[in-house]
């Protein structure tokens, strides 16, 4: 019967592969529950019933009645499945199910109503028994906190899922292992393969036939032309989507996110453990939820990728029972580093070469050939057209890759098909080499070669920039936007109209390659060909028209959209090519490795110009954080390509300061940029020297001649900051504790905070510190105890420490990071503990007569340092005493700290 109903309906093999599971663990039970027996008979009745008709395959409502009763089927599978393996022999092995009987009845009816409509031949879509709880919150309530986690759009519209009978045995794996039961604790299923083996098809099946069953919990996937799809938006998507399947799961996301208001900030490890880990307190027994991740290795550069795949290699271990995740990518190195052996990861390699892969790209190329024999009624074809030993020749010249099928199959149908699929098989030697991209990069060539005159100068260089542009842009960019940037001979859509084959697009639609494969061609394996891309020399130009393009007649103003003060800024927006080079010409500018002196003056001369204008430009857009990084990235650039260019140097230098610097006000208002920043800018700076002008308000008294030693003010705590350190490790990351009994963790470059704030102490926080490492930080408090914490998740690492009577007023890390200490004036002691097991190693506190507020300095020997009671001393924290220490008297403040080589350094500063 399964096989009869395979060629009726794709859905048989993930029923029979949930239902099959649920009866075996039923079978292995000694004593059968009745009710489940009952339940089961109830399916194979109306199974029994079914197999009797033979008018399945012609009958279009019994197929939807059937697609009906499959759906069922899974769900009752499911169920079955928890039920037996929580009530084996009777007895509740794991905890009792609650309403199982209700529940049981429930589907004995559904599957009676089914029997009804099947016998009567009427689909009165019956509402199916669905394992889900019904929604017990607001909807509209939770959607408002969850938009915090700022979900990009993930558009499904050019997606396309496997043909009908093809990849069938990936699949039918694939939903097995969806189906089994976790006892084999391998949650994440990562499937790999060559770049053209229909990886991204398969991942859409398997995505949209679980969303048919409502197993999906979230379809992620990376686009190297989408930067918006990246490592940082990746995981509050997955719990964005996640959220809205079951309201017990929206429930516990809704609840993180509305404590941690900035997670779509933070780091992805961060992320990872806030939004995902919790997720194992969920009282689950309805079946699996999966989650599918496609085009792993387009999420930037391996680089790029490290911090994702370190996030995801730890986080795989700890994920709830009821989740399963498919992985999708190419075996690229690092990846395949931490996913081949991970012990929660299952390996499956996307063959190419067997038999049933040959087999599906034939089925590929007939379908496709098909339809184009009748899309083109005029030409006459035969009903066999083009027969199967041409189509056979196709799929030997394919290699196993789908994209070489789907890329011929486009071209053949540009124009005279009969003509190009002959030329195309004789052209296109079957290929016997072990590489498996010569007969794809051949047909490529082909494809090109036939879109236009190469041998013209125009058209070359035309094709080329836009090929160039549309590689090497770090958004998707339209033809009007192509346009605006490069100011071609002739409009965009004129040179690419030829090349369907390799190129989707429309004349308001972002253009895009159709598959990444051609991006790799284009820049690097087709070298020598008049097609070929210098990724260095198309991003320099880019950069060039980004800068032209901004510094043209009207592109950039003051005052660019008409505003007004003190009026807000509403939703204002610019020319998309505008928004682009704005966004992004820095970021072109910094790629390029070998920089001319003329870069260094079309810069000079832009922001000679147009510095305040773009500034304004950006902060309109809401973007005023890429103004900072950007210029600091431009600041570094310059030191390394151009470093003669003081003057360039030194403008790039004060904008940045101007850009930190009065953040919040150009945040306020973009217009704020004239009227309030720029008459406050220090008067011997470049930015003030050439931007100020009569008509301003002027400062008369206290005005600033250079830039203060405050960079930025950073705002979050809501009491008194007590105490700050910067990370050690070069991360510059800032740490500080506040009156609010809260700890904060800053990005130092952009003021924006890394982690929710840290939590625990029920005092005053009064010193913090990181490990000179960076991976953990110490805090003391007035409620007598001590804290570590994981800087990268935030995580508290150990129960509280404790010892001091009454307060902590200062602690530090050991340079090793294998020992704190911690010092108070109340108890008038210094204590020495281990960093890893919180165990106090000096048991035997000895006075030191502290006075209020000591400040601690140790460095990796042992020695400390105390300013207020103005004494030296040593640790040996192999004993439980204490040197001795040397006291000096003076009625100061003193900063102490070590440098690398043991020198202790004491700032003096007099009363």
């Amino acid at each position: 019967m399964v096989l009869k109903w395979r060629q009726i309906h794709p859905y048989v093999n993930f029923a029979w592969q949930v239902l099959s599971a649920g009866l075996k663990i039923v079978k292995a039970q000694q004593d059968r529950d009745q009710k489940i027996s009952d339940l089961v008979r109830t399916m194979e009745i109306l199974y029994s019933f079914v197999a009797l008709t033979d008018e399945l395959a012609e009958n279009r409502v019994l197929q939807d009645i059937v697609e009906q009763i499959l759906k069922q089927t899974i769900e009752c599978g499911f169920f079955i499945q928890e039920y037996s393996r929580r009530n084996f022999g009777g007895r509740a092995i794991v905890q009792p199910f609650s309403g199982a009987d209700d529940r049981i009845t429930e589907f004995c009816a559904a599957f009676a109503r089914l029997r009804v409509n099947f016998d009567s031949r009427v689909n009165l879509n019956t509402a199916l028994v669905l394992s889900r709880t019904a929604s017990t919150i607001d909807a509209i309530r939770r959607d408002q906190v969850l938009s915090a986690l700022k979900p990009v759009a993930i558009n499904e519209h050019d997606r396309d899922p496997c043909l009908p009978k093809t990849r069938l045995d990936v699949v039918k794996f694939l939903v097995k292992w969806i189906a089994d039961g976790p006892s084999d604790q391998k949650g994440v299923l990562w499937l790999y393969g060559l770049a053209g083996s229909g990886k991204s098809t398969l991942s859409t099946t398997i995505a949209w036939m679980m969303r048919e069953f409502r197993r999906l919990g979230a379809f992620f996937f990376f686009d190297r032309d989408i930067p918006k799809r990246n490592a940082a938006t990746m995981i509050p998507v997955l719990a964005y989507q996640l959220a809205q399947i079951d309201a017990r799961i929206g429930a516990i996301v809704s609840q993180i996110v509305e404590s941690n208001q900035n997670i779509a900030e933070m780091p992805v490890n961060i992320q990872f453990t806030t939004l995902l880990k919790p997720l194992q307190s969920v009282e689950w027994s309805r079946g699996p939820i999966v989650l599918v991740i496609d085009a792993l290795d387009e999420c930037g550069i391996e680089k790029d990728r490290a911090k994702l795949l370190d996030a995801l290699s730890i986080g795989f271990s700890d994920l709830p029972p009821f989740l399963r995740v498919i992985v999708v990518s190419r075996p690229e190195t690092d990846i395949k580093r931490k996913f081949a052996s991970h012990p929660a990861v299952y390996p499956y390699h996307l063959d190419i070469d067997s038999a049933a892969n040959k087999d599906d790209i034939s089925e590929f190329l007939r379908h496709r050939l098909n339809k184009i024999r009748t899309n083109n009624e005029y030409l006459h074809f035969t009903s066999d057209w083009p027969g199967e030993d041409k189509i056979n020749a196709l799929t030997e010249r394919s290699a196993g890759l789908f994209v070489w099928a789907s890329t011929a199959s486009l071209y053949i149908d540009g124009h005279a098909p009969d003509l190009r699929l002959n030329e195309l098989i004789i052209q296109q030697s079957v290929d016997t080499s072990s590489e498996p991209f010569v007969n794809l990069d051949r047909l490529y060539k082909t494809g090109l070669q036939s879109a236009g005159r190469w041998a013209d100068t125009l058209f070359r260089s035309d094709c080329c920039a836009i090929f160039g542009a549309i590689i090497c842009a770090r958004n998707p960019l339209t033809c009007l936007m192509i346009d605006s940037l490069l100011s071609l001979q002739e409009p965009c859509l004129q040179s690419i109209s030829r090349l369907g084959c390799v190129l989707r697009w429309s004349e308001t639609e972002p253009i895009r390659i159709l598959h990444p494969s051609f991006h790799d061609y284009l820049s690097g394996r087709c070298n020598g060909e008049p097609w070929f891309i210098d990724l260095e020399e198309h991003n320099a130009k880019l950069a060039v028209h980004c800068i032209k393009l901004l510094d043209s007649d009207n592109d950039l103003r003051e005052n660019i959209c008409g505003l007004t003060l003190p009026h807000p800024v509403q939703n204002e927006t610019l020319p998309e090519a505008v928004s682009y080079a704005c966004k992004f010409w820095v970021e072109h500018i910094c790629l390029i490795s070998k920089a001319e002196n003329s870069v260094g003056d079309l810069i000079h001369e832009f922001l000679g110009r147009h510095l305040l204008h773009w500034i304004e430009a950006l902060a309109i857009l809401k973007r005023h954080d890429i103004t900072i990084r950007s210029l600091q990235s431009l600041l570094k650039w310059l030191s390394v390509s151009l470093p003669w260019r003081n003057d360039l140097r030194q403008l790039v230098y004060d904008a940045h300061r101007f850009a930190q610097y009065f953040s919040n006000t150009i945040e306020e208002h973009p217009l704020l940029i004239y009227v309030s920043a720029l008459p406050f800018t220090p008067a011997n700076t470049s930015i003030y020297q050439k931007f100020y002008r009569k008509g301003l308000v002027k400062v008369i008294s206290d005005a600033l001649k250079s830039w203060p030693p405050q960079l930025q003010l950073f705002r979050g705590h809501d009491d008194c900051v007590t105490s700050v350190a910067f990370s050690h490790d070069g991360s510059k990351i800032i740490v500080s504790g506040s009156d609010d009994n809260t700890i904060r963790v800053w990005d130092a470059n952009t003021g924006v905070e890394m982690l929710p704030p840290l939590r625990g102490h029920d005092d005053c926080v009064t010193s913090v510190a990181f490990s000179h490492d960076g991976s953990k930080i110490v805090s003391g408090s007035d409620d007598n105890t001590i804290r570590v914490w994981d800087a990268n998740t935030g995580v508290e690492m150990l129960p509280p420490l404790r010892g001091h009577n009454p307060l902590v007023t200062s602690v530090a890390f050991s340079h090793d990071g294998s020992k704190i200490v911690s010092g108070t004036s109340d108890d008038e002691t210094i204590r020495v503990w281990d960093a890893n097991t919180g165990v106090e190693m000096l048991t035997h506190a000895a006075s030191l007569s502290m006075p209020d507020h000591p400040i601690i300095s140790l460095d990796r020997h042992g020695w400390f340092a105390n300013t207020n009671g103005c004494f030296l001393g040593k640790v040996p924290v192999e004993s439980s005493r204490y040197y001795n220490y040397y006291n000096w008297q003076t009625q100061s403040h003193h900063y102490v700290g070590w440098t690398r080589e043991h020198e202790l350094v004491i700032l003096h500063f007099p009363i």
